[in-house]
């Protein structure tokens, strides 16, 4: 309220004028005119909170979450209750190593003092991690270790661990009990951090986890009000999960997706593979599972014929589109040699089934054979057969498998696969040997392709991690050298080296010579195994002499698969020739056997195929299924692959329909199937989330959405695609949902995703021109491609993290606030720490409504230096110190010049006082002698800025005056004794003189800062 009375003391030239503000509150404005600026709005501000009551106070300062604890993500404690069973000493009776025990195994540990190095000499579980150790505890004491890789050496038929210590002359004296652990170094020092939500873990509604993407290392914590209280051990190495050349440093410093559904936790990133988290209630750690993406090929090969040209010659292209098509290469061999030609892509496969009298069969139930006649006289028109056949992997094009078991007319086909179960790993090699349920039937480098295979292999701590082997593989049908075999019934066999085979193996033998055994040449025989290096099979009745060598044979139904293993494969792994070769090291058999899979032998090569090593960013689980979006790929990006309605763990990847589109009897698209659906305007996709009945897409080149047909929801047979707005989305984390709205950054802007009320249509709105536009123009592109949000749903408040200088180091020094109370008032935050940097946010989900809303939301914090120690933080720090650090709140009023008439700024304004109404904040006192110490004091200090100064050297800004002040002296007769009065005032003289007022309020140290509001009074020059 602005009041023009003159009092009796005013120069006759000069109109008093007055003003209050106690609604201070709508926030932060870089965009209005200095010379029309709106009230109740800052021209500048700093940690300074907006309160629904209209008043300010000074935020909390950053600290570790009460009842929290700091913690160690970069050591694995192998052992935490080991027991001493005995030492081992030297000659000297020294003590040079320790047996500790785990798992119900015990484990020596001993200490060579002539290489200085650790030796761990019995077989044990490798650590879970592949990185490479820097430092180990032993009984309390921390030795660095120097040589910064572990070196595994294969001793005998079990491995040796060795360190190198620095300068270690002897062994350190252990205690009685001593706890083991070992440390690893974490790849990249600048590694992202990321959180996501996982709710309803395991189908608890009550159960809800907080993941943390750090680096390479995918955590897991308690979303709990106190996160750090406790925390699990176990963590998903992502690079476990990486694509071909991927690097380790590409994986940690490229966020990952996420989306929950049936207790699963769906993870995509771009340099992994997908997978799905399941989690292991009983022993807290995580199941990954890794999901193969398959869609059908409805787009064929540009082959260079029209849909009427029937080749004379056989072309790769024109072949495998026919093939795509339903035809069969055996048909085809047919009708060419009927005709002279190949098919065109117009005729349907289907319409070459002429009837036939077949024997035994009652003419009533006729026959179909194939018939090249029939087909050509058929009437095609110039539109092309159905294509789809093929189910293919979207990312690697270059082949597909057939898995159809029969030919068009019902015959065998040639074509086929068996189950497989794995034999073992053969060592120091990147290959793994299976045996099949019958003969392969394939020759060295012949393209196989396993499906449906995963593959358990036992970790450091007795638990299991997986991976699977689908995909395009070489076959290498091994050839086993041999030294002797007898002439006795059975005949015993003699490798050259350990055969790896098992009791029931099929063999082949040849190069027998004249009188040795010629007559075993070419003959298949079921082996019995014997030892690691022997083995017998029946007598044939074929007469020979003792053999000595020269002879070979193959397995026909084992052969050894060259294939990326995990990195750290090769490293889990116990071996142990012959009968129980690899048995420790795979999971659940003696034998080793992973899950059984399929060995498809029939692959046909695409020629104009494509790979890449990219896969999808975004996922989201919508109508049923799950989605996936945000392949960097030319072939990719615009496209957006759905999932069949989920009924079992098998459907996750398949986003293709059920039925063969080439099938003449069942080929309709149904509403539950899986699909692709293209958006070709579409460029990098950054997010995908359900939104009231719809999928919204968040791409760098706009926002979409995707909608139910006329039914309303969602169906493979029935869907919309619209665009809501071509602002795109600039980083995935900068979207969130807040009260039912959907917000997110854009190049210039942050846009919330609203309905018109006209059109009903959703819209993205602008939100932030008008109030906050130059801030946002002022952080950098790379900056925002990096912000991170969180949403308080306690006190309705949107967080947004960034940094304003650069993004590359991962770490955030601002944050923004939304409130959605106020207008969606913006407020800005700074961390004045030394010590810390924030690396990511989180809004907690199962909090408390309460009026201490920091618990809500929590800072993850690292060491400026390093990323070994984790801390996650609140803004609870009484003393208003960041880690420490003192964080100073400032606030700068708009532009005071809505007095009097006419031009304003033109007239000249007079300071005579301000009064400033502040929350008494002190809530006791303590002792210190015979002074009573107040706690949580208050302090305010108030300034004038004159003439639209922007900095203090120009003369325009006032000294500064205590606004926090009592009107007498008072003095608590106990530590409960408060001065009765909730509201403190204050009235400063204010000095000066100019066109325009500002005021400026800063904090104190260690003080307490609580704006209610202030009223002004100055006089105003009737004249310019």
């Amino acid at each position: 309220m602005v009041s023009l009375v003159r009092g009796r003391n005013e120069p006759e030239n000069r109109i008093p004028s007055e003003k209050s503000y106690f609604s201070f509150v709508a926030g932060l404005n870089t965009d209005a005119s200095p010379l029309n600026f709106p009230d109740n709005f800052s021209s500048d501000e700093e940690n300074f909170v907006l309160n629904i009551d209209g008043s300010r106070e000074r935020r909390l300062g950053l600290a570790l979450e009460s009842s929290g604890q700091v913690i160690n993500i970069e050591s694995i404690v192998l052992n935490t209750t080991a027991t001493v069973l005995d030492l081992s000493v030297d000659a000297s009776g020294n003590p040079r190593g320790f047996y500790f025990t785990y798992d119900g195994t015990s484990y020596l540990i001993s200490y060579d003092s002539s290489t200085q190095t650790l030796v761990l000499s019995t077989s044990f579980p490798t650590v879970k991690f592949s990185l490479p150790f820097t430092k180990i505890v032993i009984g309390g004491t921390t030795y660095n270790i120097s040589d910064a890789t572990l070196d595994i050496t294969l001793v005998g038929s079990v491995f040796s661990y060795e360190w190198e210590w620095d300068s270690v002359s002897s062994f350190p004296a252990l205690a009685a009990t001593p706890a083991l652990v070992a440390y690893a170094s974490l790849t990249s020092e600048e590694g992202m951090t990321r959180t996501h939500h996982w709710r309803n873990v395991g189908g608890d509604p009550g159960f809800n986890l907080l993941v943390v993407q750090v680096g390479e290392q995918l955590r897991f914590y308690p979303d709990t009000e106190v996160v750090s209280e406790s925390t699990f051990l176990e963590y998903v190495h992502l690079p476990t999960y990486k694509v071909g050349s991927a690097t380790t440093s590409q994986i940690a410093s490229s966020p990952v997706n996420t989306d929950f559904a049936r207790g699963y936790l769906f993870v995509v990133g771009q340099y992994l593979k997908p997978f799905y988290v399941e989690w292991d209630r009983d022993n807290g750690k995580p199941i990954a599972t890794e999901i193969d993406i398959r869609e059908r090929d409805f787009e064929g090969i540009e082959d260079g014929f029209d849909n009427l040209a029937r080749p004379i010659t056989e072309i790769a292209s024109h072949k495998y589109n026919l093939l795509n098509k339903g035809w069969r290469s055996a048909i085809l061999n047919t009708f060419f040699s009927d005709t002279g030609t190949y098919p065109s892509k117009n005729m349907r496969v289907s319409k070459a089934l002429a009837r036939q009298n077949t024997a035994n069969v009652a003419e009533a139930d006729w026959t179909r054979a194939f018939s090249s006649e029939k087909l050509i006289n058929e009437l095609f028109q110039d539109t092309p057969a159905p294509s789809g056949h093929f189910l293919r992997n979207p990312f690697d094009t270059t082949s597909v498998y057939i898995s159809d078991g029969g030919d068009i007319d019902g015959s065998a086909s040639p074509a086929g696969s068996n189950s497989f179960g794995i034999v073992g790993y053969v060592p120091n090699s990147n290959q793994l040997s299976i045996r099949t349920s019958g003969d392969h039937g394939v020759a060295n480098g012949d393209p196989i392709f396993i499906k449906q295979n995963l593959l358990y292999y036992i970790d450091n701590l007795g638990d299991t991690d997986s991976f699977t082997i689908n995909g395009n593989n070489t076959a290498i049908v091994p050839t086993f050298s041999i030294t002797g075999s007898t002439s006795a019934d059975p005949v015993v066999i003699t490798t050259a080296s350990p055969h790896y085979l098992q009791t029931g193996a099929h063999v082949t033998f040849s190069g027998y010579s004249p009188g040795q055994g010629t007559g075993l040449n070419g003959v298949s025989f079921e082996i019995t195994v014997l030892s690691p290096t022997t083995f017998s099979i029946p007598h044939n009745g074929t007469s020979h002499n003792p053999y000595t060598g020269g002879a070979t044979f193959v397995c026909t139904d084992m052969l050894t698969l060259a294939i990326a293993l995990p990195d750290d494969f090769g490293s889990y792994l116990t071996p142990q020739v012959g009968l129980n070769y690899l048995g420790y090291g795979f999971y659940g058999t003696t034998y080793g056997l992973g899950t059984l899979g399929t060995l498809v032998t029939t692959v046909v090569s695409n020629p104009a195929g494509y790979t890449t090593d990219n896969r999808p960013t975004a996922v989201a689980f919508f109508a049923g299924r799950i989605w996936y979006a945000g392949t960097q790929h030319p072939n990719l990006s615009h496209k957006i692959f759905f999932s069949q309605i989920i009924e079992n763990d098998t459907q996750y990847g398949k986003c293709y329909q059920v039925a063969d589109p080439t099938d003449p009897d069942i080929s309709d698209l149904v509403a539950s199937d899986g699909g692709v659906i293209v958006i070709p305007e579409l460029d990098i996709v950054h997010e995908i989330m359900a939104y009231n009945g719809r999928l919204l897409v968040f791409a760098d080149n706009g926002i979409w959405e995707i909608a139910g047909g006329q039914e309303g929801y969602f169906k493979a047979t029935s869907y919309a695609v619209r665009q809501i707005s071509n602002v795109g989305c600039v980083n995935a984390a900068s979207v969130i949902v807040a009260e039912g709205v959907p917000f997110f950054w854009g190049e210039g802007a942050i846009y919330a995703i609203t309905q018109d009320s006209n059109s009903g249509y959703l819209t993205a709105q602008d939100i932030t021109t008008g109030k906050i536009q130059k801030l946002m123009s002022s952080i950098s592109k790379q900056a925002k491609q990096q912000v991170q949000s969180a949403y308080d749903r306690n006190s309705k408040k949107i967080y947004w993290l960034y940094d304003a200088n650069s993004a590359t180091t991962y770490a955030y020094g601002n944050w923004l606030v939304m409130d959605l109370r106020l207008n969606l008032a913006f407020s800005k935050f700074k961390n004045y720490s030394t010590t810390k940097d924030i690396r990511a946010i989180y809004d907690i989900e199962n909090y408390q409504p309460d009026p201490t809303e920091y618990r809500n939301v929590k800072f993850l914090c690292f060491s400026k230096t390093d990323r070994k120690e984790l801390t996650f933080a609140e803004l609870g720090n009484t003393s208003y110190q960041d880690f420490g650090v003192d964080a100073p709140a400032f606030v700068e009023t708009g532009y005071e010049n809505s007095y009097g008439e006419g031009v304003e700024p033109a007239r000249r304004r007079y300071g005579t006082h301000l009064m400033t109404f502040m929350k008494r904040t002190e809530t006791g006192y303590t002792a210190s002698g015979t002074q009573w110490v107040p706690v949580n004091p208050g302090g305010c200090l108030a300034r004038y800025i004159w003439n639209w100064a922007d900095t203090s050297n120009t003369g325009k800004w006032s000294p500064q005056q205590q606004a926090y002040r009592y009107k007498n002296v008072w003095i608590p007769s106990n530590t409960t004794d408060l001065m009765g009065e909730q509201v403190l005032t204050s009235k400063l003289k204010v000095r000066g003189t100019g066109k325009i007022l500002q005021i400026r309020y800063d904090s104190q140290p260690l003080k307490d800062c609580h704006i209610y509001g202030w009223h002004l009074r100055i006089e105003i020059n009737r004249d310019i």
